[in-house]
Order: C-alpha cells, then structure tokens, then sequence
C-alpha cells in the first residue's frame, strides 16, 4: 500500500506493509503466556477467525 503526501517540497510517497501474521503471533506472545488470549489477540489484529488463529499460534509454538 502506497500513501502520497502533499509536502511544501513536493509529493512524497510512504510504503505501508500490513503486518504478518506471524509478528501478531510474537506481539501476542509478548503480551501473554496463556494460549487462548494468544489467539484471541492474534485474531483481532488480523481480523481472521478464532481457528485459523489458533492453528498458527500452536504451529508456531512458544518462541521466545
């Protein structure tokens, strides 16, 4: 996703890359130890479902 701002010095673009799921698994690690506020957490940032969130959170264990 590209943004263009309109600056005194011209237009300049910013570069936006939506976060993967995998660093919303390692933010929600980060927050908590408990497997199902993992998933809940990665969920909502994701907006994906409770299981598809699961299934990543337990494929990608407790990294640390």
């Amino acid at each position: 996703m590209n943004d263009v701002w309109e600056t005194k010095d011209g237009r300049r673009r910013v570069r936006r890359d939506p976060p993967t799921i995998e660093e919303a698994v390692v933010a929600a690690q980060g927050l908590t130890d408990e497997l199902k506020e993992q998933v809940e957490i990665v969920a909502a940032l994701m907006e994906i479902t409770a299981e598809e969130a699961r299934g990543v959170v337990l494929r990608m264990g407790q990294r640390k």
